[in-house]
């Protein structure tokens, strides 16, 4: 504690003060302790670190022994603590510590002496520059009057927002921003005091959904102080996203609009909406007349949510599959999404393989005959393996082809041992033309018997 001397009257008595300062304001090389600030009323921001100082004089004619501090801002600072401080004497107390708000902050300081107890109050009164925004939305050209709002896409939206001055000092600079709109016209130049409010509005479009704040500034110009605040407004709108996937054959639904078959295959569709918005919808019409879809039903899609179901069709021609997907949310607001697909349908093509066999074993070294039995692969366009073996007349046929490059190969765990490929030179490419009959001879050189025949043993 510090010391300050003084003078006193009969008994146990005291007298208190409770003053601050700015600890910005503290002379240098002063430490916290020892720097007793004499204001009795400081204006600082918000969290500004403040030097409190509690002031005890005894006034009575004998020693005060133990003492207890409280402070309606800080606390207790202490209990029962003993400290003789001797009649005509004072001590001081310091704290550092932020003020959040405009008040009175009062200390009771409780001691006790020989003969009883005495205690004393005094306060310091606060500043703090602050302020309250509130802001609502509505259908222009109205303000509304709550802080969510539905609204149908691309409809003007008002922001109404108001400013009070909580604090009791007057703020004479102002400036706003806002989220969607950056700087707000708002009067730069406005003295409002202590209690009293200003209110603005502004209007524009809003296409999807969005949460808006608006950040309010006020300055108290003698010592540069701002105050700031913010509040803020969600507007919902509906909105959603479709998507239409295709894919060929057996296999599930890929991620691309486009798929290309050949007539009179089997194609599989999957159809998705996502609810992109804020608000939920309770009714769904679906349309994809190419392929046969006229779907409506109820189903509550939240936000964020996504639905979908898949189906299967047979294609005769090329089509361009187009997508409306509708919703109705909450309120009878609508929204709907679009989106066209592509499906193109080719004349099937065929790929034919002669397979022969030469052997220089023949009745003649020229002679050529059929070849059962060797197997084939045809690497398709998409990535796909086709298998086929030859037949007893030597024909592999591979059926049903898009028109394009495949790759061609012999299975080589068909082939017997001695056999080898003269023509063509495998592995090859085979290039299929659109509704084609495209022919390869496949000539094999190999042994003349193709398989062991097994003869019993005669014995005599």
């Amino acid at each position: 504690m510090g010391e300050v001397a003084g003078a006193g009257v009969t008994g146990a008595a005291l007298i208190v003060s409770r003053t601050a300062g700015l600890l910005v304001d503290k002379p240098p090389g002063i430490p916290v302790a020892t720097w007793c600030p004499s204001g009795t009323s400081v204006v600082a921001a918000a969290g500004e670190a403040v030097v409190h100082c509690f002031l005890v004089r005894n006034i009575g004619s004998e020693a005060l022994i133990t003492h207890t501090l409280t402070d309606t801002l800080l606390g207790q600072l202490f209990r029962d603590v003993v400290q003789t401080i001797p009649p005509g004497t004072a001590r001081f107390v310091t704290a550092a510590a932020p003020v959040t708000a405009s008040g009175v902050a009062t200390m009771t300081w409780l001691a006790a002496g020989p003969s009883g107890r005495t205690a004393a109050s005094a306060g310091v009164v606060f500043f703090v520059p602050t302020i309250v925004l509130t802001q609502s939305a509505g259908a222009s050209p109205g303000c509304g009057e709550g802080v969510v709002l539905n609204s149908v896409a691309g409809a003007p939206v008002t922001f109404c927002f108001g400013v009070q001055n909580t604090g009791g000092l007057t703020l004479g600079l102002h400036s706003a921003t806002s989220s969607l709109l950056g700087s707000l016209p708002v009067a730069p130049v406005l003295a409002l005091g202590p209690g009293a409010s200003a209110f603005f509005s502004s209007s524009t479009p809003i296409s999807e959904s969005v949460r808006h704040v608006i950040t309010w500034t006020a300055i108290y110009v003698p010592r540069s102080i701002a105050a700031v605040a913010s509040a803020a407004v969600t507007v919902h709108v509906p909105s959603i996203v479709a998507r239409l996937e295709l894919g060929a054959g057996a296999g599930p639904c890929s991620s691309s609009l486009a798929v290309t078959v050949t007539v009179g295959s089997r194609i599989n569709y999957c159809l998705y909406v996502e609810n992109r918005g804020g608000l939920p919808f309770e009714w769904h019409r679906v349309r994809l007349p190419e392929l046969g879809v006229h779907y409506d039903f109820p189903y509550q899609l939240t936000p964020g949510a996504t639905v979908g179901f898949t189906g299967t069709t047979i294609v005769t021609q090329s089509l361009s599959p187009h997508l409306r997907w509708e919703v109705t949310a909450t309120g009878g607001l609508l929204a709907a999404a679009n989106v066209t697909g592509q499906i193109i349908a080719l004349t099937p093509s065929d790929l034919r393989l002669t397979v022969l066999l030469t052997t220089a074993y023949a009745l003649r070294s020229s002679a050529i005959a059929p070849l059962a039995g060797i197997s084939f692969t045809l690497a398709t366009p998409p990535g796909n393996l086709l298998q086929a073996r030859s037949s007893s007349d030597g024909a592999v046929h591979f059926s049903n082809l898009l028109p394009g490059d495949y790759g061609l190969d012999v299975v080589r765990s068909s082939l017997l041992p001695g056999d080898q490929i003269l023509a063509p030179a495998l592995p090859t490419t085979v290039t299929v033309a659109a509704g084609a009959l495209q022919t390869v001879t496949i000539v094999v050189t190999g042994p003349a018997i193709r398989q062991v025949i097994y003869l019993p043993a005669v014995v005599k």
